[in-house]
């Protein structure tokens, strides 16, 4: 960014596909010092996920859950898809094909949104699963990563609110590794 020019002062935050956060902060501070800019504290970096669950827990994004909600890792976003799509009957490698396209589904616009569900599930156990998934969650007052990217970007793509609020905050974003993000994401 010192490169092109950009004004410190409308750099905000950096998303970053890696949890580098401890390596580049010092970076950046460091060479903000040398070159005698400042700002440098003022500047968020993060991955998508921790930026999403900040906004979440400010609430910034509503997202129906209380402040403290939990991330579900991986694991245990599988164990709970299986342990649900055990009671409706579905075994447990059917269970995880569900769970990855189903996360798959909600980083893209239609599943943000909510929209065509049954066209992307077209077998009534599926979408009772998830349904069910989504509730037990609920629950829990937890979340998983996917329902992070989803919340944000729902907000994002139904709220002028909240895209007037966060483009105040963050006038540029810099993405790390932005080959790698997905619809939710890039939104």
């Amino acid at each position: 960014c010192l490169c092109l020019h950009v004004p410190h002062a409308r750099i905000r935050n950096a998303c970053l596909q890696l949890p580098v956060n401890h390596e580049v902060c010092p970076r950046l501070i460091q060479l903000c010092e040398a070159n005698k800019i400042s700002g440098a504290e003022d500047v968020v970096i993060s991955t998508f996920h921790a930026l999403c669950a900040k906004l979440i827990r400010f609430g910034v994004i509503p997202n129906g859950l209380c402040e403290n909600f939990t991330i579900l890792d991986e694991d245990q976003a599988l164990h709970l898809m299986s342990e649900v799509a055990d009671e409706h009957g579905l075994d447990r490698d059917d269970a995880k094909k569900l769970h990855y396209i189903y996360a798959s589904w909600r980083e893209t616009k239609d599943g943000w949104l909510g929209q065509y569900i049954s066209d992307t599930f077209r077998d009534q156990t599926e979408v009772d699963i998830i349904s069910a998934y989504e509730s037990a969650m609920k629950a829990s007052n937890a979340t998983d990563f996917a329902g992070l990217s989803m919340d944000v970007a729902r907000a994002m793509s139904t709220s002028e609110e909240t895209v007037k609020r966060l483009s105040n905050r963050f006038k540029y974003v810099v993405v790390d590794e932005a080959q790698d993000t997905n619809d939710a994401q890039f939104h």
